[in-house]
């Protein structure tokens, strides 16, 4: 990356800070990363301030991880006058800063029966599944409008894919070669490339950075594969997936003319209106069958057979890019 567009955020200079025991971090998230200035007699609420002044993620949702692998930091009141030296946390060390959803308003949650679950559409440009996750996680106030579009976030985009690839290599029990169908290391270049589709593994990676539970439901079968539901986390956030493309889903709170994107994992009835929404799509023939549909590469137009014949063609060719082939 270049460091040249880095943010940097320090406090007033001091003789500590000009001394040995200054302390540069480098401070990640999902809108980018930036440099961090303390000193070893910062205290956690100091190195919060900080992530908060130069994240924009607001205290109560803030979520940070550091070593190697990535470890929860503790931020009760408890500890917040420890300092960097206590919690060992060194110069050249990198700080990831997740939001956590916070609880919706009251207001939102007595008006959630009236409104309607709406489909938010993604652009298809590789990136639909990171697009659409950052969609729903950033709206944690319920703040989006009804018409607001969905974006794809390059820079965004590309935090994401970078903290997908640390996480799988700084956690080889559990994610092996086994599961990710090559290297560790392999995985990691490969998910870092802006045109490779993210699947359950991302999905899967994602629910634990963000500490929320991440609901996919299928067009074709209706069924909700529920990432982190073993981690009770408070809160979900739901995408649509139609065989090759994923979209945001969200609560359309007319009376308000915004939208809603996370929910608490205890309201199960937009799980039911979100297999109901599948089953519209389905009558609609919004959706793509990979075990038995005619693919074409659109890289070499090669003519494929189903998910085996494209994950083939891929494995030999590198080629990764697939259309439906529509026989007139």
């Amino acid at each position: 990356m270049d460091f040249s567009q880095t943010n940097v955020t320090n406090r007033p200079e001091s003789k500590e800070k000009n001394g040995e025991n200054r302390i540069v971090l480098r401070c990640k998230s999902e809108n980018g990363q930036s440099v961090l200035v303390l000193t070893g007699a910062s205290t956690l609420e100091d190195l919060v301030a900080e992530v908060v002044s130069s994240t924009g993620i607001c205290r109560q949702a803030l979520v940070l991880r550091s070593g190697y692998p990535p470890k929860r930091i503790n931020l009760s009141s408890e500890s917040a006058q420890l300092t960097l030296n206590e919690l060992k946390i060194c110069s050249g060390d990198s700080i990831m800063a997740v939001a956590k959803p916070l609880e919706a308003p009251s207001p939102v949650r007595e008006k959630l029966p009236f409104s309607r679950l709406i489909r938010k559409v993604a652009p298809s440009d590789d990136c639909c599944l990171f697009t659409s996750v950052n969609f729903c996680i950033s709206n944690r106030d319920s703040s989006w409008l009804i018409d607001e579009p969905i974006v794809t976030n390059s820079e965004a985009v590309r935090e994401t894919r970078t903290l997908i690839a640390h996480t799988v290599l700084n956690n080889p029990a559990t994610f092996t070669e086994a599961i990710l169908g090559m290297p560790a290391k392999d995985y990691a270049k490969f998910i870092a490339e802006p045109h490779r589709w993210g699947g359950g593994i991302e999905v899967f990676i994602l629910s634990m950075l963000h500490e929320v539970e991440i609901d996919v439901v299928d067009v074709l079968t209706s069924r909700i594969d529920r990432f982190g539901e073993d981690k009770s986390y408070s809160h979900r956030i739901l995408l649509l997936y139609d065989g090759i493309h994923y979209d945001a889903l969200a609560v359309e709170l007319s009376d308000f003319g915004t939208l809603q994107t996370i929910f608490p994992t205890t309201q199960n009835s937009v799980l039911l209106e979100a297999q109901s929404l599948a089953r519209e799509a389905k009558l609609a023939g919004q959706f793509t069958d990979l075990t038995n549909c005619n693919l074409l590469c659109t890289i070499c137009r090669a003519p494929l057979r189903g998910q085996q014949g494209a994950q083939q063609h891929a494995k030999s060719t590198g080629h990764t890019q697939f259309q439906e082939r529509i026989s007139l």
